[in-house]
């Protein structure tokens, strides 16, 4: 019975080390990609030009992931797909990727206007 526990205690402890290094690095990476995008982007409105790093279309829905270099923890208040306000849900994955479901089709070309409930607005660009 003890060596059990201590057998579940050591793949406790190698689980811990292995997941906290994943996120860890899954965190520096999105950090690292954000940054470097910040870097080679305008300023518009006074915030930085985000970068959308993949989206899934599916009739009249959207799925998208965005990096950027604003804090994500503030709350999102409105998306605009060109000119129109539609419907989402959001998740933040990391401090730097925010998930989004849009119930709009959002289409290579479209611009996409975030904005957060301080006020701050981000613009994004599907390429």
């Amino acid at each position: 019975m003890i060596r059990e526990l201590i057998y579940l205690f050591i793949l406790f402890i190698i689980g811990y080390i292995v997941l906290s290094t994943f996120f860890n690095f899954y965190s520096s990476a999105g950090k690292i990609i954000a940054n470097d995008i910040s870097n080679i982007t305008t300023s518009i409105h006074g915030t930085q030009v985000s970068y959308i790093i993949n989206h899934y279309n599916s009739d009249n829905y959207s799925i998208l992931y965005l990096v950027q270099n604003i804090d994500p923890s503030n709350c999102i208040n409105n998306i605009k797909v060109g000119n129109k306000i539609v419907n989402f849900t959001y998740k933040v994955l990391n401090q730097y990727t925010i998930e989004l479901n849009i119930s709009y089709p959002v289409n290579t070309g479209d611009s996409l206007t975030v904005t957060f409930c301080n006020g701050q607005s981000s613009i994004y660009y599907l390429s």
